[in-house]
């Protein structure tokens, strides 16, 4: 059972926080643009719910290091369809300074048995499922929705939804 548990929403779970965490960090020394986010909605020709490819630039702590710095890195998170990876939902990574952005990007699997995979982005206005970035764009996406579900999962839905706020994407006017 605590097997299960771990391979099923426990573990759609902790991928939805990974998300969330780059996420967060996604806009964090950005400019006034949105260059390099891009989401990509499934294949022409194929189901409108089918998988998403999200990609961004985001900065990740360097735990090691006091005083605590960042590394600018590109992610991206997709659904593989084919390979030893196969219904799995990948995160791969690459920083984009220092040595690690001479090496091959890496590959992680979060989550194994996915069949569904969809972002949906807010733009302030409506719900997107595709986003191009393009240089000297100011418009920031402000929350992400992401579905998660795999046929393997037992209990009472087979989806795990989350929508997650991109703080830097938000923008606030000062009362003072």
């Amino acid at each position: 059972d605590q097997q299960q548990r771990a391979r099923g929403p426990h573990a759609a779970s902790r991928a939805l926080d990974q998300l969330g965490d780059d996420l967060g960090r996604a806009f964090l020394l950005a400019g006034e643009t949105n260059d390099l986010f891009t989401l990509t909605a499934a294949p022409a020709g194929t189901d409108a719910a089918g998988p998403a490819r999200l990609s961004f630039l985001t900065y990740s702590p360097l735990e090691e290091e006091t005083p605590a710095w960042s590394i600018a890195q590109r992610v991206q998170y997709r659904l593989e369809t084919e390979g030893p990876l196969a219904s799995a939902l990948v995160r791969i990574h690459q920083p984009l300074t220092g040595p690690g952005s001479l090496e091959p990007p890496v590959t992680n699997a979060l989550l194994r048995g996915v069949a569904t995979f969809t972002v949906e982005i807010f733009d302030g206005a409506s719900w997107q499922t595709t986003w191009t970035s393009s240089p000297g764009d100011t418009r920031k996406p402000q929350a992400v929705r992401i579905v998660l579900g795999s046929p393997q999962w037992q209990g009472d839905s087979p989806t795990q939804q989350a929508e997650l706020l991109i703080p830097a994407g938000l923008s606030t006017t000062s009362s003072l």
